[in-house]
């Protein structure tokens, strides 16, 4: 039987010998041990990611600056949708939050995710 080194993932040099690791078996079939290691060795590897490189949640605002300079769209765009130009402002100067109304319109219109849209946005930086 086939032994397999299984670590824990406590920095980067660890992290480094599991993508090795990783990459040795990745051609591994399933329902093989071989596979199960792989399985196992990700499973880690990914707890590991998650713990030193968090992922910040999206900020609203940033996603609505994103989808609007990916397509092309300016500021006005954004208050046509919303039906006021002060409310566009505001928004994207981090003055007013989105209200319903505006994650609603900004889903069904412009498709971005309303999971996104309902976290809180950072504030403004003032200077």
């Amino acid at each position: 039987m086939t032994q397999f080194e299984i670590r824990t993932i406590k920095n980067d040099e660890d992290h480094a010998w599991a993508l090795d690791q990783i990459d040795l078996f990745w051609d591994s079939q399933e329902g093989t041990p071989e596979f199960e290691y792989l399985m196992v060795l990700s499973d880690l590897t990914a707890r590991y990611e998650e713990s030193r490189y968090p992922v910040e949640e999206p900020d609203p605002i940033d996603m609505i600056r994103f989808y609007m300079e990916q397509n092309g769209l300016d500021q006005a765009a954004l208050a046509t949708l919303l039906k006021s130009r002060s409310r566009a402002s505001e928004i994207l100067g981090r003055k007013k939050p989105l209200s319903i109304t505006h994650i609603r319109a900004l889903h069904d219109r412009w498709h971005i995710p309303a999971d996104i849209l309902i976290q809180k946005p950072r504030l403004a930086v003032e200077g």
